[in-house]
C-alpha cells in the first residue's frame, strides 16, 4: 500500500496537470489519504471489514481513474458536443486540457458509485457508526466536490462580455 501511494505521489508530481483538475485531484488527495490508512491498518495487523472496504475503494477509484483518462475514439467527443455545430463557437484555437470536462464528470461518477458502494457494503457487514461517520462525510465533501465542479463548467460556458463595435461617424 505505501508502494502504491509513492508510485502516485510519483505521477502527481510527474504530470502537474492532474492536480489541475478540481475531480482528479480530489480523487488523488482521497487515495493518499486512504493508502496511508491501509498501510497503517496492515502494519499493525488489522485486515477487518474496514480494510476491505479501503482496498476495494482503492481498486474501483484507480480503475476511473484509468478509464476516465482514456483517450476517445475519434469522433466520440463530438458525442457530447450538444450545440457545438458551425465550427466550434467555443474553441479559442488554444490547446485543449490534458484531462477534459467530460473526464471529471465520469470521474465525479466513479467517485459517487464507491461512495455509494461502500455504504451499502458498510451496512451489509454491519460495520459501526464510525464507519457510517466516515462515509457520511465523504459524501458531503464529494457533494461540495460535484457543486465547485459544475459551477467551474457553467463558467466556461458562460460568454464573455462583448465590447460594443464603434460607430462609424459621418
Amino acid at each position: 500500500e505505501s508502494g502504491l501511494r509513492d508510485e502516485l505521489s510519483t505521477l502527481r508530481g510527474t504530470f502537474p496537470e492532474l492536480t489541475d483538475t478540481m475531480i482528479f485531484d480530489y480523487a488523488h488527495t482521497r487515495l493518499d489519504a486512504t493508502l496511508t490508512g491501509l498501510a497503517e491498518s496492515l502494519s499493525g495487523g488489522e485486515a477487518g471489514g474496514l480494510t476491505l472496504l479501503d482496498q476495494a475503494s482503492v481498486e474501483n477509484v484507480l480503475r476511473g481513474l484509468i478509464a476516465a483518462l482514456d483517450a476517445p475514439e475519434p469522433g466520440e467527443e463530438q458525442d457530447f458536443d450538444q450545440g457545438g455545430g458551425g465550427g466550434g463557437g467555443g474553441q479559442q484555437g488554444g490547446p485543449q486540457p490534458l484531462i477534459p470536462p467530460i473526464a471529471e464528470l465520469q470521474m465525479l461518477r466513479t467517485l459517487q458509485q464507491d461512495v455509494y458502494d461502500r455504504t451499502r457494503a458498510a451496512e451489509q457487514a454491519g460495520l459501526g457508526g464510525d464507519v457510517a461517520e466516515r462515509l457520511g462525510d465523504e459524501q458531503g465533501a464529494l457533494a461540495e466536490q460535484a457543486r465547485a465542479l459544475l459551477e467551474a463548467l457553467q463558467d466556461q460556458q458562460t460568454p464573455q462580455p462583448q465590447m460594443p463595435a464603434p460607430e462609424v461617424g459621418e
